[in-house]
């Protein structure tokens, strides 16, 4: 037979309640204090588990923006096709028109676009491909479509830009540069802003050869800057 335990269950240790513990945290999290340009804020309680996990464990930062090319709605030039090219894929002849999507990751947060650029990267080239162009199916002059980047590659850094507005006037940037400057165009997300922007890209590829290019969005907010780079796309011309 087992002997009785020597201890009493009113000698055993208590367990320490924790709620102090808890209490205490959840005060600290409420009254803390943003000093910013020498003026003292009380900060934004956080609204949601993701953010109070973000305040309690800081990970890497990620862009409050994302840019991705929708492929659906990505075509070869007028009169060109897409040639499958070994060990490189796709390949859109004579350039395409693109559509690129900048997407919010949450609605709540304060964020602007205020660098668009491109990345142009010459690729070998195999001597068999063979980008063919039906003369018919080519579109003649016109007037441009409205909200519609009009890009011409002319090499890894020569090209040009040019941004149509809605109301068909068109202000240039400085290739690679998508951007215009004068006057400055940004595209900015959250609050009443909205939280996606899709922006149709007419490429014209007019170097020889097949060209990687790739968009990359420099994103602004609270006082934090982002890069974030699309997926690339291949253009070829012979």
């Amino acid at each position: 037979m087992a002997e009785p335990s020597s201890t009493s269950e009113q000698d055993a240790p208590k367990k320490k309640p924790h709620w102090r513990l808890y209490a205490v945290i959840v005060a600290v999290l409420a009254t803390v204090v943003t000093v910013t340009n020498g003026v003292n804020a009380v900060s934004k309680f956080p609204s949601s588990v993701a953010e109070l996990k973000r305040w309690l464990w800081p990970g890497p930062e990620v862009s409050p923006v994302s840019l991705t090319v929708a492929k659906e709605a990505t075509k070869p030039s007028p009169g060109y096709g897409v040639v499958q090219v070994t060990d490189l894929g796709e390949v859109f002849g004579g350039g395409a028109d693109v559509r690129l999507v900048l997407q919010a990751q949450s609605p709540d947060r304060i964020a602007q676009v205020v660098k668009l650029t491109t990345k142009v990267k010459r690729l070998e080239a195999p001597a068999q491909v063979a980008f063919n162009v039906d003369p018919l199916a080519q579109p003649g002059f016109g007037a441009a479509r409205p909200e519609t980047f009009q890009v011409t590659v002319e090499g890894e850094t020569a090209g040009t830009a040019t941004y149509i507005g809605s109301d068909n006037t068109a202000a240039s940037a400085r290739f690679p540069e998508l951007l215009p400057s004068d006057p400055p165009l940004v595209y900015r997300f959250g609050g009443t802003d909205g939280a996606q922007e899709t922006i149709d890209l007419k490429l014209r590829l007019r170097a020889m050869g097949i060209y990687e290019v790739r968009f990359v969005a420099t994103v602004v907010s609270d006082n934090t800057e982002y890069q974030v780079e699309s997926a690339p796309l291949r253009v070829g011309r012979k």
